[in-house]
């Protein structure tokens, strides 16, 4: 979906990010965190992002999420546009 992206992996976290330039978790664009019934599909900087769908919950000064309760909501054409969206936001803001 996204060309060139990296991904980090954070054993102790049990998460994976990925980015466009992410080398560390901290500068990742969006993450997978894994729960027993769930997974949170998260949004570093999830507060600027258009979300018509309102999938996206938190109220954190930057970050947001989306519970996926199952695999096929990772394919819900407003999940992936907000994946676009997330990466765009990004390379948009590291190229100023």
């Amino acid at each position: 979906m996204i060309q060139n992206a990296y991904e980090v992996v954070g054993l102790g976290d049990k998460a994976a990010t990925f980015g466009v330039r992410a080398k560390k978790m901290s500068e990742g664009d969006v993450y997978i965190l894994p729960y027993k019934k769930w997974m949170n599909l998260g949004f570093y900087q999830g507060a600027v992002l258009t979300d018509q769908a309102g999938l996206l919950e938190g109220t954190g000064k930057n970050m947001r999420q989306i519970k996926m309760r199952s695999v096929e909501g990772v394919n819900r054409t407003e999940v992936k546009e907000l994946l676009k969206l997330a990466f765009q936001e990004r390379k948009n803001a590291l190229n100023k």
